[in-house]
């Protein structure tokens, strides 16, 4: 999920921002050296010499004020309101991988509906053309057969592309190529929620 990513990437930048704040509390601490050679007449010696320079910087900014504090303190703030964020986007994802799942299962219960209304239209228009056939049962009770057989066709089409439409939904959600879920336990057999107390 990009957003989650890039709201990953936000607590990275963030703690960063919080390491540099934490090191301007530090002491600065610095080397510094030279090297030169020349002819630099000691006590009236001719002979040239070699003299090195050394030297070292520390430097600490007194925090009279709080400035430097305050920096910290926000940088720590702006990290931490980025890990809630981060935090906030995960809820957001699993909770709609779990509703998109649960739309899944309701579809899928939906079209075993379907298709056991289907095969119960199509024995129902078979025994309708036989009686028909028999000179027992009307005409409009064999269009009306066909009307409800056709009507049930229909809706298994429907489900299965409702079906396919969440499937790529749900792959989407947890990061994967589109394509075909498999489900676990149907929506009629889920166990019930467990009651939690008030309080």
């Amino acid at each position: 999920n990009r957003d989650l990513n890039a709201a990953v990437l936000r607590i990275d930048q963030a703690a960063a921002a919080l390491a540099i704040s934490k090191a301007d509390l530090a002491p600065k601490i610095g080397v510094q050296g030279d090297y030169t050679w020349g002819n630099y007449p000691i006590f009236f010696d001719d002979e040239p010499r070699t003299n090195v320079f050394g030297g070292g910087v520390v430097a600490w900014e007194l925090d009279l004020w709080g400035r430097i504090r305050r920096l910290n303190e926000a940088a720590r703030a702006d990290l931490l309101g980025t890990q809630q964020a981060v935090r906030g986007l995960q809820l957001e994802v699993v909770s709609a991988v779990a509703s998109t799942y649960f739309q899944l299962l309701e579809f899928e219960t939906d079209l075993g509906i379907s298709r056991e209304t289907l095969a119960l239209r199509d024995s129902m228009l078979t025994i309708i053309e036989a009686r028909f056939n028999g000179g027992i049962a009307a005409e409009i009770e064999l269009d009306q057969a066909k009307i409800q057989r056709a009507i049930a066709a229909a809706a298994v089409p429907q489900y299965e592309r409702r079906i396919a439409t969440t499937e790529h939904a749900l792959s989407i959600l947890v990061g994967r190529a589109p394509g075909p879920v498999t489900t676990g336990i149907a929506l009629t057999d889920q166990p019930p929620v467990p009651e939690i107390p008030v309080g």
